[in-house]
This record gives C-alpha cells, sequence and structure tokens, in this order.
C-alpha cells in the first residue's frame, strides 16, 4: 500500500501565497513567510524543474512518466 501523504501543519509565519503568469509569460510565484514578501520568476523550463525539486526536498512521490520527462 502507498505511503499517505499528509501536508505539514501551517505555522504563525506562514502567509499568503500566488502563483500567476506575468506579461511577458514567466512564471510568478510570491510567498509571504514571517511578514516579508519574496517572489521568484521564471521560464515554464525552470518552474518544470523547481517543482521536481520541490518535490524530492518534501518526499512527494511523482508518478514515473512526470519524473522522467523532467530534465535537471
Amino acid at each position: 500500500m502507498p505511503k499517505r501523504l499528509k501536508m505539514p501543519e501551517r505555522n504563525e509565519g506562514d502567509g499568503e501565497i500566488k502563483v500567476f503568469k506575468s506579461s511577458d509569460g514567466k512564471l510568478v510565484l510570491l510567498c509571504v513567510q514571517d511578514g516579508e514578501e519574496t517572489s521568484v520568476r521564471m521560464s515554464a523550463h525552470n518552474a518544470w524543474r523547481a517543482f521536481g525539486l520541490l518535490a524530492l526536498m518534501l518526499e512527494i512521490p511523482l508518478p514515473d512518466n512526470v519524473g522522467n520527462a523532467i530534465k535537471f
């Protein structure tokens, strides 16, 4: 049986997050942590790579076809 996934509890400093496309087609990830807003702007190529790395770091299993499609 697959391991049951459980999202960690929200911490006091966890704030708003947003993801959107900018006018030039880049993806923007905005996150508020401990009252400080941080953002990163990246291409779809790098967003796929970041997604794969986050999945690895958070121990979120990806289907083989997804994991094999991501090129680091």
